[in-house]
């Protein structure tokens, strides 16, 4: 499937490959609760890997050797499209991250407000 995400996307339900028309995305999370779901969107050699908790937290794992300094606006691009799409900010964060962890998100787009902040290493 294309996705709106750009790239290619793949959706497996219990590992069996949807190639039907998808659920919506409510019915995805309501699937969520009983079976295993995964989402894989592939963009400019980047998978982005993911996972539905909630309508409030959804997560796209990445395998950080994926993202070199040629793919960085891949991972960028890919923030800045979910965030519009969601009309919410997205993070990029290390694994396990709360809000009210010590930690600030490495990467925070916002389109809303039109902005971008780097938190991460220099």
């Amino acid at each position: 499937h294309r996705t709106e995400l750009g790239g290619s996307a793949r959706l497996s339900i219990d590992g069996e490959p949807v190639t039907a028309a998808w659920p919506s995305a409510a019915d995805l999370f309501a699937l969520s609760v009983e079976a295993g779901l995964s989402l894989v969107v592939e963009r400019g050699g980047v998978a982005f890997k993911g996972h539905f908790f909630d309508v409030e937290q959804i997560e796209f794992d990445i395998d950080p050797r994926d993202i070199t300094r040629d793919r960085l606006p891949v991972l960028c691009g890919f923030l800045g499209d979910l965030s519009r799409l969601l009309r919410r900010t997205c993070y990029l964060t290390v694994e396990n991250w709360t809000r009210t962890g010590p930690m600030p998100p490495i990467l925070t787009v916002d389109v809303a407000a039109n902005t971008v902040m780097w938190s991460g290493p220099s």
